[in-house]
């Protein structure tokens, strides 16, 4: 199998919820966003149910009435690797939970979070990046050995006003309940909490009062930190200059002073990183540019900004699901012989249903 790194490869947005362009037509035939495969030697369009010519190419309609092809002049059906599809995913941050301080009067709490993504890295390359987060309890003079000094949930407090308060606004946090709570068990209560149900500050203070009332701390909150995504950037000006491919943002979370000890219990989830979004096909498209006609220079060296010689068909608003045709072209050069790794992508809108079913089927027959 031939080397397919930095494969050359095109991209072909559709924007047409109906099946391929039917048997028997030619590139002419294909309305704007319509896909369609043809035989290379007749220019005839053929389907998943008819034979699949030796050599053939993919192509869409483009709003100038012309049509985009596929990577390659042809592709070599004895070449066909095989296609990958990728279903739009939609990213999901991850969120750590700290809970199950123990408390105590004028004494340091607090943790370390190293921030990691793709934004972090492109400023300061692969070095750590990270705050601290420190708040201290009120001191208590007369506290007998036999109370509970200061109720856990006064931490919860201290440490959500510290994380909202930082200017960079690297992340945001919560407060949210560890166990069921009855409205009418605790005065100031509206609504029945759930465990895991955010809390507000004026609601811990009454879960608060009721845990003195009842002269316990059965009642406890814990903080959930998430961090803000990065922005994608857009592409007015022709090129999105602040793209970047992963804008989830990776929280590492280490606890300090007397947060660090026993009862303290740090949880996460994994965050899901957004793949098929207008922006990624928007940013294939413009690294593909170079193959498919636009040549090697997108930016003025006068001017600083996009030339404008790029067309992009994928619409920053829609979500793709994709199909990626890995296939190899041999090529006849002199005495030699050359393999070439190409990969054409068709981009379809991810509500485009029938479209995805018809493409689907269609990558199934041609690596069959």
């Amino acid at each position: 199998m031939s080397n397919r790194n930095n494969v050359v490869f095109n991209v072909l947005p559709t924007a047409s919820n109906t099946a391929i362009l039917a048997a028997d037509l030619t590139p002419s035939d294909l309305t704007v966003g319509k896909i369609g495969f043809f035989n290379a030697d007749t220019g005839v369009s053929f389907i998943a149910t008819d034979p699949i010519p030796e050599r053939y190419f993919i192509a869409v309609g483009t709003p100038d009435g012309n049509f985009r092809m596929s990577s390659g002049q042809t592709i070599q059906s004895k070449g066909v690797i095989g296609f990958q599809r990728k279903n739009y995913e939609a990213g999901a941050s991850m969120s750590v939970t700290i809970s199950g301080y123990k408390t105590k009067f004028d004494a340091e709490y607090g943790f370390r979070v190293e921030f990691r993504n793709s934004h972090i890295y492109r400023i300061q390359g692969y070095n750590q990046f990270s705050k601290a987060y420190i708040i201290k309890t009120p001191c208590q003079a007369d506290c007998s050995a036999d109370t509970t000094c200061i109720d856990p949930n006064e931490i919860t407090k201290l440490l959500l006003a510290e994380v909202l308060k930082d200017e960079g606004k690297l992340m945001n946090a919560v407060a949210v309940v560890d166990q069921d709570v009855t409205a009418a068990d605790v005065a100031g209560i509206d609504a029945d909490l759930t465990a895991g149900d955010e809390v507000s500050v004026a609601q811990i203070d009454f879960l608060i009062a009721e845990n003195v009332a009842n002269d316990n701390t059965a009642i406890t909150t814990s903080i959930v930190l998430t961090p803000n995504t990065v922005s994608g950037g857009n592409f007015n000006a022709g090129i999105n200059l602040s793209y970047h491919k992963l804008l989830e943002t990776v929280l590492l979370v280490s606890p300090l002073h007397n947060l660090n000890c026993t009862g303290t219990t740090i949880t996460s989830t994994t965050p899901t990183f957004a793949q098929g979004t207008g922006n990624n096909i928007l940013q294939k498209e413009y690294h593909a540019s170079s193959w498919n006609g636009a040549g090697p220079y997108a930016i003025s060296k006068t001017t600083n900004t996009a030339i404008g010689n790029i067309e992009f068909l994928a619409d920053k608003n829609t979500n793709y699901t994709q199909f990626a045709l890995e296939y190899d072209v041999v090529a006849e050069g002199g005495w030699l012989s050359y393999k070439n790794p190409l990969t054409t992508i068709v981009a379809v809108p991810a509500t485009h249903s029938t479209a995805i079913a018809s493409v689907n089927t269609m990558m199934e027959a041609l690596v069959a």
